[in-house]
């Protein structure tokens, strides 16, 4: 568990270091996979409405 004012990061073995707490700006309309797979690990569940 991190502490306040350190990074939160997560590991997937063979991947590297993603930094949840970094801000990541796109500029397409399409959400780039980094963006994605941060999302996925920071939140640890979908937040798309239920239909």
């Amino acid at each position: 568990m991190s502490k306040p004012g350190e990074p939160t990061v997560a590991r997937e073995p063979g991947k590297p270091v993603i930094d949840l707490a970094e801000r990541i700006d796109v500029t397409a309309h399409e959400v780039p996979d980094r963006l994605s797979e941060q999302v996925r690990l920071r939140d640890q569940r979908c937040a798309a409405p239920a239909d």
